[in-house]
């Protein structure tokens, strides 16, 4: 089920590195391979289904083309959502970190063992978990709460109730950062978790979401880098 026998080399920091995540406050070392100065630019999450519709698909897609020039797209390499938001990265030159649920030295889902190379050459692969170690179904919940830790924010395209996505904005609302939902999934009566946030950004198009999401962060106090705030002429 998970392939131990990676292809590339990794290297471990500790919270004493100056690319440590200020948010991650509970692990002593994190497993990288890749380009590690990337966690210290700001980072969207874009989460969601294993199992999207083409909606979805190009919703994902949309988003990373819209925010991708100025935000580090972070997902979970997962089938569905995650596999989409790291592959468009990939396919127009923007910077992507891919927060595994298994060891740096493991590959999940299999099918995805060419992506998970492809990202730890052009971005950067992160794990909490010890090289070698049994992976555990409880992993990728814990990869979910690492990664909002990581992040500045989560969009979560698509998810049904109960989704792996839908706990991580549940973590990031818990810390206290922006959970970004489409209006046409806030909308969608099929499912309850839209609509369970206190205060949700609810984007129109994947166009307004870098509008949003500084707007929120410079209301919380996050601190950006000086190039993201920009006259937005169009």
């Amino acid at each position: 089920m998970y392939n131990f026998n990676v292809k590339y080399d990794f290297d471990f920091i500790t919270p004493q590195s100056p690319h440590w995540p200020e948010d991650v406050q509970d692990l002593q070392k994190l497993w990288f391979c890749g380009d590690i100065s990337l966690l210290d630019e700001p980072g969207l999450s874009i989460v969601g289904t294993r199992h999207p519709s083409s909606r979805g698909m190009q919703l994902t897609r949309d988003a990373v083309d819209a925010i991708g020039d100025e935000f580090v797209i972070v997902s979970g390499l997962a089938l569905g959502i995650d596999g989409t938001a790291h592959i468009q990265a990939l396919a127009r030159n923007f910077r992507t970190v891919a927060v595994l649920g298994t060891p740096i030295d493991a590959v999940y889902p299999k099918e995805h063992e060419m992506l998970q190379e492809m990202v730890a050459k052009c971005g950067l692969l992160v794990s909490q978990f010890e090289p070698g170690t049994k992976v555990q179904k409880y992993f990728f919940m814990q990869r979910n709460l690492t990664m909002s830790r990581i992040s500045r924010a989560s969009l979560v395209v698509e998810s049904g109730d109960g989704g792996g996505g839908v706990s991580q904005a549940r973590y990031s609302e818990a810390g206290g950062k922006p959970v970004l939902i489409f209006r046409e999934t806030y909308e969608n009566r099929t499912y309850l978790w839209p609509r369970s946030f206190s205060s949700p950004v609810i984007v129109d198009k994947p166009k307004d979401i870098t509008r949003h999401l500084k707007a929120r962060l410079r209301l919380n106090n996050q601190p950006l880098q000086p190039e993201l705030f920009f006259v937005d002429n169009h």
